[in-house]
């Protein structure tokens, strides 16, 4: 075929862009003509006209069909409604003008376009919209879906269908590609919708710079005013509620018909809008703000509260603005309730009380953080400070360590009416108390010395699994250290029960020891590093008790440790008499400590004695001698003063009371017997006083023979940092602490600079 001018040719290819401009019937052999008419002015041997059908195709297919027919149609259009109907038909009949057009140019975009570098046919084709149509259309077109939004909000029926193909329209604009694949923009990027980062500029850029960015701004602007409203008419509750079906017909509205990446815009300028706007007059509120939703408990509020306050773009390690004032609040309140409590117990004879009540208020504060804020870290933390704030107060003249530890000693002790489940909960309870104190050491004294007392007096045993479960929950905060003194403890009184049979054992094989002067003998043995710190005076015992001491003396030394020294610890021990009285009182039997046997034992030989002569008979301290004698003249009656209501004194004369009488079998006087609360309290002090001195100097040498030097503020702060797992030190004492071991020669100062220590190997 000899070739044709170029000019006849473009004349052939205009008739066929003209056919599908007035939308005539395109049959595929008069697609594959043109194609060929293409092809052949593309690869003519001596003059072909590549580029110049490009520029044929760039600069005139497209602009008279979209200047002279399109739009004249859309501009004529009155009614938004209309326009926008206008609009999208305009855009898929050119969509389907330039599928076909480009269709016999694929020559130019297979050899020619990657070539030269230039655009693809289908991609000048939609830029030719966008240049013709698009941009002379813009601001109306954006005023227009502006109008149906904001008619939209305001409960006006519009036609969500095409307001979404319109704003596809403006989002296909920005990528090309995208008009011709077989997916709407929303489904082809909403799987990058919850990564916003894959959803680059280009991709939505005229989305975001003619539409978007005006939404927002109208959307700030809207709903700030309507806040406005709202906060002057609705409780803090009804507001809350009002942003939140906010955001749900929002989010609703983007899904029908705004692009993916708008919703967190959108949702953004709401929140800051309304309840950030908002929010201190909403917390503060003296009807219905943050403090009435926590006294009364109004869960569903504090959880929408939070939801909205937490905010959809902050991340757990950096808690969004508003939240933090909520956790502020929450703070405050907590800690005013803490106080408040504090203050109430200050002057209560009863102190018993305090620790439940503490115990209920600290389970409410966990419930109102782990249901409505989902157990925030940010908000745990505020509580977790609230609560040490004031539980390292003084109730009154007591430490809330103390009280813990006393409240522990009436519910751990056997045969309470708590039943398994209620001790668990109750133990975890206490637990969380206990991580909030930071005198810990003075409740390990505390609770050490009680749990003493538990095992020893039976009221709590080995195979307690109450108390084994709240040493292990002691053990996981603290460490194995803090634990091991009650642990061996344990122990040890685990050992009683085998150790018992190998001296019944031990008995029946020496028949010189086989029948003790006492009917039933039992010894514990305590190792001295775990047990408190008792006093062992020199008293003069029956010869009956001395015979059995001897005895069992005998057999431990021989048989279990040869090298050991027993201390005999007569105040703890537990005697049972039994005791015959002339007459209708017959034959009884009393349970008390070793020191009251002592004393009452003293009246089988006579009928009275003075109080010098049983101190001097039994050589027990003379204030614990008058102790026991008031308790069985005052409250058994088993003993009587010679006269009546009189003060005792050194010559009181004690005698058997004849009148004595009970109804009781057996009586249990070993509990009168001990020291007042006070000197109980005042004892544990100077106890953890002396080992908190003990505990800072071995914590400074410690550091010091690691770093070999270090200045002054230094060691003070890496001493305090070590030690607040068991106490918080006072700076004073660390200095007072570091002067000793400088006169003791465990460190020395620098010569030049007497800030400056250094570790004396």
């Amino acid at each position: 075929m000899a070739p044709q001018p170029f000019e006849a040719l473009r004349e052939k290819l205009s008739a066929y862009i003209q056919a599908v401009h007035q939308g005539k019937s395109i049959s595929n052999a008069d697609c594959q003509t043109t194609y060929q008419l293409v092809y052949q002015m593309c690869t003519a041997r001596n003059s072909p006209h590549t580029q110049p059908l490009y520029d044929f195709y760039s600069q005139l297919v497209f602009d008279g069909f979209l200047t002279d027919s399109l739009m004249p149609i859309i501009s004529s259009k009155q009614s938004d409604e209309e326009f926008l109907h206008a609009f999208v038909d305009g855009w898929s009949t050119h969509v389907q003008m330039v599928k076909l057009i480009s269709t016999v140019f694929r020559y130019l975009d297979k050899f020619h376009v990657p070539r030269s570098g230039l655009r693809e046919t289908k991609e000048v084709g939609i830029r030719k919209f966008r240049q013709l149509v698009f941009d002379p259309l813009c601001e109306r077109l954006t005023a227009c879906l502006l109008g149906r939004v904001a008619s939209d909000r305001e409960g006006v029926f519009v036609d969500r269908t095409v307001i979404k193909q319109a704003v596809n329209v403006i989002v296909r604009l920005s990528d090309w590609r995208q008009v011709f694949s077989n997916t709407t923009p929303s489904e082809n990027l909403s799987s990058m919708e919850e990564d916003q980062s894959l959803i680059s500029e280009f991709q939505i850029g005229i989305y975001t710079q003619t539409f978007e960015s005006k939404l927002v701004a109208a959307t700030a602007e809207y709903y700030k005013a309507k806040s406005n409203s709202w906060i002057s008419s609705l409780s803090c509750g009804e507001f809350l509620h009002q942003v939140q079906e906010t955001i749900d017909s929002e989010t609703k509205r983007v899904e029908d018909f705004l692009h993916p990446c708008t919703k967190t815009k959108i949702l953004k300028v709401i929140e800051e809008n309304t309840i950030g706007f908002h929010l201190s007059s909403l917390l503060d509120n003296p009807e219905s703000g943050m403090q009435i939703m926590l006294q009364e408990s109004r869960l569903d509020e504090l959880g929408l509260l939070y939801k909205l306050c937490k905010g959809h773009n902050a991340s757990a390690s950096e808690p969004s603005s508003m939240l933090k004032e909520v956790s502020v609040r929450m703070r405050n309140y907590v800690t005013m309730k803490g106080d408040e409590l504090v203050a109430q117990w200050a002057d209560s004879k009863d102190i018993k009380g305090f620790i439940p009540q503490l115990i209920i208020m600290q389970r409410t504060v966990d419930k109102l953080i782990r249901v409505p804020m989902k157990a925030d870290p940010l908000m745990i933390k505020v509580m977790k400070d609230a609560f040490e704030q004031f539980t390292n107060k003084d109730v009154g003249t007591h430490s809330v360590a103390d009280l813990l530890a006393r409240y522990l000693d009436e519910c751990l002790k056997t045969g309470g009416e708590k039943k398994a489940g209620d001790m668990g909960d109750l133990i975890g309870s206490a637990v969380t108390l206990f991580s909030f104190l930071t005198d810990k050491d003075l409740f390990a004294e505390s609770y050490r010395k009680l749990l003493a007392l538990r095992l020893l007096n039976g009221s709590s045993s080995e195979e307690n699994e109450s108390e084994l479960l709240f040493i292990r929950k002691m053990k996981d905060c603290c460490g194995t250290g803090y634990t091991s003194k009650f642990e061996g403890m344990i122990k040890d009184m685990g050992k009683f029960k085998s150790l018992q049979a190998q001296y019944e054992a031990h008995l029946k094989e020496n028949e010189d020891e086989r029948k003790l002067p006492i009917k039933s003998f039992s010894v514990k043995v305590l190792t001295t590093g775990y047990w408190p710190q008792y006093q062992t005076d020199e008293i003069i015992l029956p010869s009956s008790m001395t015979s059995c001491l001897e005895s069992f003396k005998s057999f431990y030394t021989s048989s279990v440790k040869q090298n050991c020294v027993l201390r005999w610890v007569h105040n703890l021990g537990t005697v049972h008499i039994e005791a015959t009285f002339p007459g209708k009182v017959g034959k009884k039997e009393f349970i008390m400590s070793t020191l009251q046997a002592l004393v009452l034992m003293l009246f089988n030989e006579q009928q009275s004695m003075t109080i010098a002569q049983v101190k001097e008979a039994t050589k027990i301290p003379p204030p614990v001698v008058v102790r026991i004698v008031e308790i069985f003249v005052r409250k058994f009656k088993l003993l009587a003063y010679e006269k009546p209501g009189e003060k005792p004194g050194a010559d009181t004369v004690v005698m058997v009371n004849p009148a004595f009488k009970t109804n009781k079998y057996r009586t249990n006087m070993t509990t009168q017997l001990s020291k007042t609360a006070d000197e109980e309290r005042a004892s544990t002090k100077a106890t953890v006083q002396i080992d908190r001195k003990f505990a800072i100097d071995a914590c400074i040498v410690r550091i010091m023979k690691s770093r070999k030097q270090l200045e002054h503020s230094s060691l003070v702060g890496q001493t305090m940092q070590q030690l607040l797992s068991h106490f918080k030190p006072d700076p004073k004492i660390i200095k007072t602490r570091i002067e000793d071991l400088i006169v003791r020669e465990f460190l020395e100062r620098d010569e030049n600079d007497p800030r400056l220590y250094k570790y004396v190997a």
